[in-house]
């Protein structure tokens, strides 16, 4: 019976909904008013692809919800050491070329450095492959409701988790990284390997011979271009739960790379711990753009979305600022 209530809940008609003045008279919400999100990131939702979610801090939100921008990261500040420490490179030559006087470390950490400046991501979750539609069925599989991730990168469930969709974002990507000389995105392949690394895979060595062929400054593109999809797109098994989507851009000139997300965001959902009122004002704002916004509540075991708080409902918000504005229009009337 809950599902249905809920359901009802959302999709009320902002014109089926009343409130009666203190002088008699019915007060109802504005009929150009939003009564429900454009894109409801909740029901029916059967095509895993669609979306994708990025945690983030309660402050860092706030920025890049009102400035509808996504900052990328620098590769280097990713929390996994496979990605933030210096890559260890060891020279290779099939002609057998003779590494005397050849200072292999400090080429290993110029390429390692050089790489990693030029680099720039956008880390994701996604949601699970087996979506039913059902938003009651699908609670273990969907993308904002993963307890590590609310942990470890939503400031311990007091953050957001924001919702884009991916393919608009990819295509918005395009556009914003224009001077990158490679744009790849996919998902992390999650993978453990041996500390020993083969010589027929080509990602941690320096092919010597062709770096003397063209030179460091092509050279680095090359390998980079070459080895990306492991350097770039691989970690550890222990990292699978995270089920990450990543974007990542290589640029001509390191600089910073501001995404614009304003038509690539479909919604917000704020964590158990989130603190409403610093974030009634921002809260408004987005439902007002149509922007699904929704808390989450942890009941017993399981995460569940916080439908009985009218904080979410978008007719309720409609009705609402029905009220203030007849009261607005009222007061002067009142001093006179």
């Amino acid at each position: 019976m809950e599902t249905l209530s809920v359901q009802a809940l959302l999709l009320i008609p902002a014109q089926n909904m009343r409130a009666v003045g203190p002088d008699g008279v019915t007060i109802a919400p504005d009929p150009s008013a939003r009564i429900a999100p454009d894109v409801n990131v909740i029901m029916n939702v059967t095509d895993a692809n669609r979306f994708i979610y990025h945690y983030t801090s309660l402050n860092t939100a706030k920025k890049i919800l009102n400035g509808l921008s996504l900052r990328m990261g620098e590769f280097q500040g990713t929390n996994d050491p496979k990605e933030s420490k210096e890559w260890h490179f060891d020279l290779l030559s099939k002609n057998h070329a003779d590494f005397r006087g050849i200072d292999a470390g400090k080429l290993s950490s110029e390429l390692s450095d050089t790489i990693k400046r030029h680099a720039r991501v956008l880390c994701f979750c996604k949601d699970g492959q087996e979506l039913t539609g059902s938003h009651l069925a699908d609670v273990s599989l969907r993308g904002h409701f993963k307890a590590r991730m609310w942990a470890q990168y939503g400031g311990n469930h007091t953050g957001v988790c924001i919702v884009l969709d991916r393919n608009k974002l990819l295509e918005r990507l395009k556009r914003d990284c224009g001077d990158a000389w490679l744009l790849s995105s996919g998902e992390i392949t999650y993978r453990n390997r041996s500390v020993t690394a083969k010589q027929d895979e080509y990602d941690y060595f320096i092919d010597y011979d062709a770096l003397r062929t063209v030179g460091f400054e092509r050279y680095w593109m090359v390998h980079a271009r070459r080895c990306h999809q492991r350097l770039f797109f691989e970690k550890a098994l222990d990292w699978r739960d995270e089920c990450e989507f990543r974007a990542l851009a290589l640029l001509q000139k390191p600089r910073e790379v501001f995404v614009d997300i304003q038509d690539c965001l479909c919604g917000v959902f704020l964590g158990e711990r989130c603190n409403l009122s610093e974030v009634d004002g921002l809260i408004e704002a987005l439902m007002e753009r149509g922007i699904h916004v929704m808390g989450l509540s942890w009941r017993n075991c399981t995460p569940w979305y916080d439908f009985r708080n009218q904080t979410y409902n978008f007719s309720a918000r409609a009705l609402e600022q029905a009220i203030r504005k007849r009261e607005a229009q009222e007061e002067p009337q009142q001093r006179q």
